[in-house]
């Protein structure tokens, strides 16, 4: 909009909607990203809106974050880097992922749980929190009460971790949405190692083993080797 409140152009409608009867139940969340650009989180998809995306106002393409079990709800925050979190519900569990700083690429998917009874979730919301998480926040009825509640919960960012055969063992690689991660700790089989600065590690382990990989601010992540 203009200064003034008048609309700078004609009506722009959001990619993927064109077969939506309806949209969330709640408000589309629209946000301002430092360093440029307005964003959009919105489920898409007919019958059911099943599909989780994040739409650069302007852009011709989304980027499509995940797919859902049912009709789904989303809301997106920016913190002063640039980097966006971008929250949604799959049945009644919240899930999440955060960008670089550039908004290009996104993290691993954090798994924010669920209240005990929850037997519906009416809407979610979510702040980024100057550490690198994100508050979420979430209205839910519980059981079978009349009421609902609403219930909070501060997350951080998902670590990525990928592994290839090296030699006698394994080389691994952990990221944060794209980005190498120096000094995380990777584990398994009774051994460890610290990635370098391209987040990589060596661990002389076999396979069927179980690695994780952990970081100071994230959550972290494993994987079971084939």
């Amino acid at each position: 909009m203009n200064a003034d409140g008048s609309p700078i152009g004609s009506a722009v409608q959001m990619p993927g909607t064109a077969n939506m009867n309806v949209g969330m139940l709640s408000r589309t969340p629209l946000v301002a990203r430092p360093g440029g650009g307005f964003y959009v989180a919105y489920p898409t998809g007919y019958p059911t809106q099943n599909s989780i995306r994040v739409w650069k106002v302007g852009a011709s393409k989304t980027t499509q974050l995940d797919k859902t079990a049912n009709n789904s709800l989303a809301a997106i925050s920016a913190d002063s880097s640039g980097r966006l979190w971008v929250a949604w519900k799959d049945g009644t569990r919240v899930l999440a992922s955060r960008s670089n700083k550039t908004a290009t690429k996104w993290g691993a998917i954090v798994d924010a749980g669920q209240p005990k009874n929850a037997g519906s979730l009416y809407t979610v919301d979510a702040s980024a929190t100057p550490g690198g998480g994100a508050d979420l926040f979430g209205n839910y009825g519980i059981g079978t009460n009349s009421t609902t509640s609403t219930f909070y919960a501060r997350i951080k960012p998902g670590l990525t971790l990928t592994a290839k055969k090296s030699g006698s063992g394994y080389s691994f690689t952990v990221t944060d949405a794209g980005s190498p991660v120096k000094g995380a700790k990777v584990k398994g089989g009774g051994k460890s190692d610290t990635t370098d600065s391209q987040g990589r590690a060596q661990l002389n382990v076999k396979r069927k083993t179980k690695v994780t990989a952990s970081a100071a601010g994230y959550m972290s992540a494993s994987v079971k080797l084939k």
